[in-house]
């Protein structure tokens, strides 16, 4: 025990020798050569070396550099060529043929059952269910009317004054289609100062709508295509302008009557009935009457004729404003228009 005591003795002794014999000054240069700045080093490298060397790196970095920058060449050449060779594909627009989503089932949902639950209150402050409106505004409603646009395109290409009233005509009954399967939901009323807009390529032509007062509600929107300028007006007297630049022809037209009968049950169903009068610029008319349908049959019929300037008639038009338009007599009658 005697001799580790000593030993430990002897060895802490000369930590402290050492200790003692290191100065200050050693110290901090020993710290200061472990701790330093980066560029001071260099800066102190760069003094120590000699000429040949600086010679040296310098060549080296040049080296480097060229080597750099024949790679980055290299580079943009080998992409260059992929390009070439693998053009970059150009995005075609996808368009739903469907919503997205299904429809809620409206069976148990009556209006009769809604107002008799509310009697006795404020009907401005009644809040209806959201399932009896479909998830379209009233401007997009609008676009649906150019569905079947390709009509006015036959008609612009249509010399003869006459039978060219007779592809408007059709699109005209074409724009009443779309309501034969939306009676059971509502479209949502637009914003004031709201507006849609539609462009389609492949039909070459661009609808753009805008809500433009509230009280009272009305609607204006247009579509223009290097065939035809149409324009329309939703107001209580509504107004349609039609116009082919390649003929310098105008054609107005107003609205019929819709009416959905069984409003107050689950049951409920679209009709359209009244007079639709088509003038021309040039002097031509037509007449399409909606035949007011029963309840039991709902035929949907639909007549009317193309008359010159002096009243004579010159095409017969007949058919269902839910599927389809013919013109002539019944025997001979052609196709114009089909769903």
């Amino acid at each position: 025990l005697e001799q580790q005591q000593q030993q430990l003795n002897n060895s802490s002794l000369g930590d402290n020798d050492i200790y003692h014999s290191i100065s200050p000054k050693a110290s901090m240069s020993r710290h200061g050569s472990i701790f330093y700045d980066a560029l001071e080093a260099h800066s102190v490298l760069m003094l120590n070396n000699d000429k040949d060397e600086l010679a040296k790196l310098s060549e080296s970095e040049s080296s480097s550099s060229d080597e750099d920058e024949s790679h980055a060449g290299e580079l943009d050449r080998q992409i260059s060529a992929l390009h070439q060779l693998n053009p970059p594909k150009i995005k075609t627009k996808w368009r739903r043929s469907s919503l997205p989503a299904g429809a809620p089932d409206t069976t148990n949902v009556g209006l009769w059952n809604i107002m008799r639950k509310a009697i006795g209150k404020d009907l401005s402050r009644i809040a209806m269910p959201i399932v009896l409106n479909e998830p379209l505004g009233l401007l997009q409603k609008l676009c649906e009317e150019m569905e079947y646009s390709d009509l006015l395109d036959h008609a612009s290409q249509t010399d003869e004054p006459h039978l060219r009233l007779v592809y408007v005509v059709a699109f005209i009954v074409s724009t009443y289609s779309s309501n034969h399967y939306r009676t059971g939901r509502k479209n949502f009323n637009p914003l004031l100062g709201e507006t849609y807009e539609c462009i389609r390529e492949d039909k070459g032509w661009k609808f753009i709508a805008e809500q433009v007062s509230h009280h009272p509600p009305i609607s204006v929107c247009a579509c223009d295509s290097p065939n035809f300028i149409f324009s329309q007006k939703i107001f209580p007297d509504s107004l349609n302008v039609l116009t082919f630049k390649k003929y310098n022809e105008t054609i107005i037209w107003n609205k019929c009557t819709m009416c959905i009968h069984n409003v107050l049950s689950t049951d409920r169903w679209i009709d359209h009935y009244g007079d639709v009068l088509v003038e021309s610029s040039l002097g031509i008319k037509s007449r399409i009457s909606f035949l007011q349908s029963d309840y039991r049959t709902r035929l949907n019929n639909v007549v009317g004729d193309v008359e010159d300037v002096n009243g004579r008639l010159v095409h017969k038009i007949f058919g269902r404003w839910h599927e389809e338009l013919y013109c002539g007599t019944d025997k001979a009658a052609k196709c114009i228009w089909r769903q």
